[in-house]
């Protein structure tokens, strides 16, 4: 619930990002950056229901797919990609 006695701006302390949502009394109203790390929405006066939603975006999901298919791999290979390190070890004079 947020309450004012006359229109005025509020700063809700969120990251701002487009894909917030913020609704009063029901009704989507426009935010704006007030800082990077602030979101303002004009509030007219008197008692309203606020309520902020995030959506993240849809890329995320393939790219968490991605990124375990990734570290799936690597685990398993990680036998073939021992003999490259002890080569260099070697090379280098960084034996055990």
């Amino acid at each position: 619930m947020v309450e004012c006695t006359s229109a005025g701006a509020l700063a809700l302390k969120m990251s701002y990002h487009p894909n917030w949502r913020v609704q009063l009394d029901g009704t989507e109203v426009p935010t704006y950056m007030v800082s990077p790390g602030f979101i303002g929405i004009d509030v007219p006066a008197g008692r309203h229901r606020l309520d902020a939603t995030y959506s993240p975006t849809r890329s995320k999901i393939p790219l968490l797919v991605f990124g375990l298919l990734l570290l799936g791999m690597a685990v398993g290979w990680r036998h073939r990609l021992d003999k490259p390190a002890q080569w260099i070890a070697t090379a280098t004079g960084r034996t055990g």
